[in-house]
C-alpha cells in the first residue's frame, strides 16, 4: 500500500512539474492560431506576429489637455469626440495611452535588426506588431513570451482578398472616356461650361441652406428644386435609389466632413479629383506619405493594379464629374489610407487597417468608408463582434465618435467578412438598379444573432473612375461599391445633423430603411434612405436614467449606477431596442453548433458556438487545471502526513 501511495505522489509531483513549467515559461501566452502556423507553414519567409502588453503608464483623465499633450492626442480628435461620442462622460479612456515604449525597446531586443521589426503600433490595443524571420522565429518568441508585461503572443491575421466582379467595357484598353461615356459631353468647351454651370448652381444651394438655417422654418422640402438628372450622369440610378438628391437639393454636400477612406492606392491624377480636397494620406504598406501608384501593365487583372481598387471606391465616394460621375460627398475632405496590397500573391493584413483607423481617428476623421473584409483564421462562430481584434477596433472607433461604415462582402451565404460583424458598424450589402440583393452580397446574421447587414445600396454596374490613365471610366459590380454610396449619404447626414453621435447616426440610419420594420439576415433592415434618416430624430441621450428613454420597455433593465441598460435576451443595442435572429440553419449550414441557452427562461438558443482558433479561454482553461492538479496534490501530501 506505501508503494502505491509513493507512486501516487510520483505522479503528482510530476504532473505539477509540468504544471509550473507551462505557466513559468509563458507557454500559455502563445495563441493555437500562431501554433498552428509554426507548425504547418515551414516554407513561410517571415512571420507578423501581435504582442501585446499587460499593462499602461497611470494618466489623469480630469485633466483633457494635459492628458492629450502626454498621448498626442490632436484637437481634430478631441473636438470631434465632444461632438459625435455618445457617452459624454468617455471623451478620453485607457485605450488612449500610448504603449510604453520600454517595452517595445525589450521586445525588440530579442533579436536584432536583421531578425525582428517593429511594422505597426496600436495604443488602443496596446500591442505591437512585428515581423520575425523565420529561421529564427521559435527563438525569438520564446524570449518575447517570457518578458513579464507581454501578456499574449498571437499571428497577425491576413486575408486574401476576393476580387471584385466586373462588366467589361472598352475602357480597359481606352485612352480616354469608354464608348459608353464618349457622348456625354462633347469636348472640354462644353464640359468647362457645364461644369461652371453647376457648380454655380450647387453655390446657390449653399445660399438657399444658409437662408434656410436663419429663417423659422423647418420643413426639409421647403427649399426643393430637383436637380437634373444629367448633372449625376452614370451616377444617378445609385444616388436616386437612396435619396441622396434630395440632401444636395437642401445645399448638403459633405462640406466639414471628414472622411478617412482604406483601401489599395489612388489615382489621384484623374480628373474626377480635380476638385478633390485631400487634407491628408498615409501608405501603410510603405510607410511613406505618398497613396499614388504607378499603372503597372504587368498585371492585366485590374483587381490586382494598386491603384485600382481604391480609385474605384474613392471616386464613389466622393468624385466629381458632372454628366458622368459625381460621389454625392465631393465637398468633404478626404484622408487617403493606403492598407491593402492588391496583387493575389500578397495577402491583406490587419494590422496596416487597425493602424489606419488609430491614424485616421487621431487627424479628426468623422467618418470610415472601407470596402473590405477579413475571412481567414476566422469561422463563423468567431464573427461575433468581440472575437477579432480588428472588430474590436472597429467598436473602439464607434465609441470615440467615428462612423464606421463597412462593406458587408461578396461572399453570398458564406457569409459576412471581419470587421463587418463589429457592433455598430454600418455594414452594407449589394442590390440591382431594382431594389433586389444581389446573388453575391454577403448575409448574415453575426454569431451572437445580430442583424447584418444594416443596409443596402446599389452594387451591381456601378459606375467608376478607373486607373489606367486620367480620364477612364468603368463598371464595376460589388459591395465595395454599395459601401461608399452609402458613406457619401451619411457625410451629408452628418454635415446635416453636425451634434449627432455616432449611435444616433446608427439609429437614424437603420430605423428609416426601407425594411425597417421586419428585418432579417438578407438585406437587413432594407435600402438606405438618405432624405428619411435626415428626418428621423433619435434618442437624444446614453442615459437610461431619463424621463422617456427607458430600456424599450421590459427589454432590459436600467442600471441606475453606470446609466445603461442591462438587456435581456434576445435583445441588445444601446436601449434594448434590436431583437436577435435565433441560432439554427445559418449557424448548421457554416458548420457550427448553437450553444445550449443557460437562461432557463427561454428554450433557443440566439448564440452559435464551435471550438476556437486563436481564442486565449482555452488556455485559461489550462491555467484552471494548473490550479486544480495543485489543490490535488496539496490535498494529496495532507493525507500522507496524516
Amino acid at each position: 500500500m506505501k508503494i502505491n501511495y509513493i507512486l501516487l505522489f510520483i505522479l503528482f509531483l510530476i504532473k505539477l512539474i509540468n504544471c509550473f513549467n507551462y505557466e513559468f515559461d509563458g507557454e500559455y501566452k502563445i495563441s493555437e492560431k500562431l501554433n498552428y502556423h509554426l507548425i504547418n507553414n515551414q516554407d513561410e519567409e517571415n512571420i507578423k506576429i501581435w504582442v501585446t502588453f499587460n499593462s499602461k503608464k497611470k494618466e489623469n483623465f480630469n485633466n483633457i489637455e494635459e492628458f492629450s499633450k502626454n498621448n498626442g492626442l490632436k484637437k481634430e480628435s478631441i473636438e470631434r469626440r465632444i461632438n459625435r461620442c455618445h457617452d459624454k462622460n468617455k471623451i478620453i479612456d485607457d485605450s488612449d495611452i500610448i504603449i510604453n515604449q520600454d517595452y517595445i525597446n525589450q521586445v525588440l531586443t530579442c533579436g536584432n535588426e536583421n531578425t525582428i521589426k517593429l511594422i505597426q503600433k496600436s495604443n488602443w490595443l496596446n500591442s505591437i506588431s512585428i515581423s520575425l524571420l523565420k529561421d529564427t522565429s521559435n527563438k525569438l518568441i520564446n524570449c518575447i513570451k517570457s518578458l513579464d508585461f507581454v501578456e499574449t503572443v498571437d499571428l497577425v491575421t491576413k486575408f486574401k482578398k476576393k476580387t471584385t466582379t466586373t462588366k467589361p467595357s472598352s475602357s480597359s484598353s481606352s485612352s480616354s472616356l469608354s464608348n459608353e461615356f464618349k457622348n456625354c459631353l462633347k469636348n472640354d468647351e462644353d464640359n468647362s461650361k457645364f461644369e461652371k454651370e453647376f457648380n454655380n448652381f450647387i453655390e446657390k444651394k449653399l445660399l438657399d441652406l444658409k437662408n434656410k438655417l436663419y429663417s423659422s422654418s423647418s420643413s426639409s422640402d421647403s427649399l426643393f428644386n430637383e436637380i437634373p438628372d444629367k448633372f449625376y450622369g452614370y451616377s444617378n440610378t445609385g444616388l436616386k435609389q437612396i435619396n441622396v438628391d434630395k440632401l444636395h437639393e437642401m445645399g448638403y454636400d459633405g462640406y466639414g466632413i471628414k472622411i478617412l477612406i482604406t483601401d489599395t492606392g489612388y489615382r489621384k491624377s484623374h480628373e474626377v479629383f480635380k476638385h478633390m480636397k485631400i487634407i491628408g494620406e498615409y501608405n501603410f504598406l510603405k510607410n511613406n506619405n505618398n497613396t499614388q501608384d504607378d499603372f503597372d501593365s504587368f498585371f492585366k487583372d485590374v483587381n490586382e493594379q494598386q491603384t485600382g481598387h481604391g480609385t474605384f471606391t474613392l471616386s464613389t465616394l466622393g468624385g466629381y464629374r458632372p454628366g458622368v460621375l459625381i460621389g454625392a460627398a465631393y465637398n468633404a475632405s478626404f484622408l487617403l489610407a493606403e492598407t491593402e496590397n492588391a496583387t493575389n500573391d500578397f495577402p491583406l493584413e490587419e494590422d496596416n487597417w487597425i493602424a489606419a483607423i488609430e491614424w485616421g481617428e487621431s487627424m479628426g476623421a468623422q467618418l470610415v468608408s472601407s470596402s473590405l473584409g477579413y475571412e481567414n483564421w476566422y469561422t463563423y462562430a468567431n464573427k461575433d463582434g468581440h472575437f477579432s481584434k480588428i472588430s474590436r477596433v472597429a467598436t473602439m472607433a464607434v465609441n470615440k465618435g467615428m462612423v464606421v461604415v463597412m462593406g458587408v462582402g461578396n461572399s453570398g451565404d458564406l457569409g459576412m467578412g471581419i470587421p463587418a460583424d463589429a457592433e455598430y458598424v454600418i455594414s452594407v450589402g449589394a442590390i440591382d438598379s431594382n431594389g433586389e440583393r444581389t446573388e453575391f452580397s454577403s448575409i448574415g446574421p453575426t454569431a451572437d444573432g445580430r442583424i447584418k447587414p444594416e443596409v443596402m445600396a446599389l452594387g451591381l454596374g456601378n459606375l467608376v473612375a478607373h486607373n489606367l490613365n486620367d480620364t477612364t471610366y468603368d463598371r464595376f459590380d460589388g459591395t465595395s461599391f454599395s459601401c461608399p454610396l452609402v458613406a457619401s449619404g451619411i457625410a451629408l447626414l452628418m454635415q446635416a445633423h453636425p451634434n449627432w453621435s455616432s449611435k444616433q447616426i446608427y439609429e437614424a440610419v437603420i430605423s428609416s430603411a426601407s425594411n425597417s420594420q421586419s428585418p432579417d439576415y438578407l438585406i437587413g433592415y432594407g435600402i438606405f434612405n438618405a432624405l428619411k434618416a435626415y428626418e428621423y430624430n433619435p434618442t437624444n441621450s446614453s442615459d437610461c436614467t431619463i424621463n422617456g428613454i427607458g430600456c424599450s420597455n421590459s427589454n432590459g433593465k436600467c442600471n441606475l449606477q453606470s446609466k445603461q441598460c442591462q438587456c435581456e435576451l434576445p435583445f441588445y443595442g444601446q436601449f434594448c431596442q434590436y431583437n436577435r435572429i435565433p441560432c439554427g440553419q445559418r449557424c448548421l449550414f457554416l458548420n457550427s453548433t448553437c450553444e445550449i441557452p443557460s437562461n432557463t427562461n427561454y428554450n433557443v438558443s440566439f448564440t452559435c458556438i464551435e471550438p476556437n482558433i486563436g481564442d486565449f479561454s482555452n488556455q485559461s482553461t489550462k491555467l484552471n487545471n494548473n490550479n486544480f492538479y495543485k489543490l490535488l496534490f496539496v490535498i494529496f501530501l495532507f493525507f500522507i502526513l496524516i
